[in-house]
């Protein structure tokens, strides 16, 4: 019983996680636009 609750739980974290990234396509886009521009940046001042 207590099993089945903990499992659906998690699977309630998940959804929500998911929910989260597939609601903000953007959001990806930023992160990757974010990584790039941070990587020039740092090649820039080495």
């Amino acid at each position: 019983m207590s099993r089945n609750r903990n499992d659906r739980e998690r699977e309630d974290k998940q959804d929500t996680f998911d929910r989260a990234f597939v609601g903000k396509p953007g959001f990806m886009i930023i992160l990757t636009l974010l990584v790039i521009i941070g990587s020039i940046v740092i090649n820039y001042f080495k």
